[in-house]
């Protein structure tokens, strides 16, 4: 039963990236003909990228919040999407909320979460109706303060968007917002560590840029072994196996089993020989 719902959701993620992709050009170039740079959907990745903390956006109960405020201890995971979006943001959420549950890392403790509306137009009302919709559907325990839902003005939302690289466009026709999904993955003075690229975001991919971001102050010696047999690949945004250094690996092994075995038999041919005079 669980493989067809699997199914099902990923023929409907699908149909809409589909959908998204056929109307973008049609409905958004005709909008910005010869100004390519603002029909830019996508993540252009700026590592290293130190990320305004004085923005102030606007909190669930309608304070304000310094972006910064959620820095200083602990690494950061930025995502960005809009709470009444109608085709993807949902499913991303969703896919943030099902990781942060499993990458065995408590928010708060090891690190913090912040989801900026690109919509300003939204309110702390919809943000609050957003988080705890994530909440109650991945069964969080997390403390809300370790997990912001902000909301800002068209000014504070591009600063931040333009410093991480986060490139979208609104459609005024179709009143939507056309954006990549994804998270940034930011170290606890505020610079940009990694990207997580696209959605049902892996929970190892999720841990392992948490702890290279955190400089290596979370994590077991188990995480270090991980970082050792994976790597980045910030085409995809993902961690994976690193063959090369793994044959490497097993080279050396190799090596050290080939040079002790042959060490043993010489021994004992050396022994052989003098227990014969």
């Amino acid at each position: 039963m669980n493989g067809i719902v699997v199914m099902r959701r990923s023929l409907i993620i699908l149909v809409i990236c589909m959908v998204l992709n056929l109307s973008v050009p049609f409905s958004v170039l005709a909008r910005h003909e010869g100004d390519p740079e603002e029909t830019v959907i996508e993540y252009i990745q700026k590592p290293g990228e130190q990320i305004p903390l004085e923005t102030v956006f606007i909190a669930e109960d309608g304070s304000e919040f310094r972006l910064g405020d959620l820095f200083g201890e602990r690494p950061v995971v930025l995502m960005f999407a809009y709470y009444e979006c109608p085709t993807l943001c949902g499913v991303a959420l969703e896919d943030l909320g099902n990781a942060v549950k499993n990458v065995n890392f408590e928010p708060g403790n090891d690190y913090n979460i912040a989801v900026i509306s690109i919509d300003p137009e939204e309110t702390a009302q919809t943000a609050t109706a957003a988080k705890e919709k994530i909440f109650q559907h991945s069964e969080l325990e997390a403390s809300p303060e370790s997990w912001r839902f902000l909301t800002g003005t068209p000014e504070n939302i591009h600063t931040l968007t333009e410093a991480v690289g986060f490139k979208y466009v609104y459609d005024a026709e179709m009143d939507m917002y056309f954006h990549p999904t994804g998270v940034v993955v930011a170290t606890p003075e505020g610079q940009i560590a990694r990207y997580i690229n696209g959605i049902g975001y892996d929970p190892l991919s999720l841990r392992l840029a948490l702890i290279e971001a955190s400089k290596r102050q979370i994590g077991t010696v188990t995480d270090a072994v991980g970082l050792f047999c994976y790597q980045y690949d910030d085409v995809t945004g993902q961690y994976s196996l690193a063959v090369m250094r793994l044959l490497q690996i097993a080279g050396v092994a190799t090596a050290g089993i080939l040079g002790a075995a042959i060490f043993l038999l010489k021994r004992r041919e050396n022994k052989t020989e003098v227990d014969r005079l």
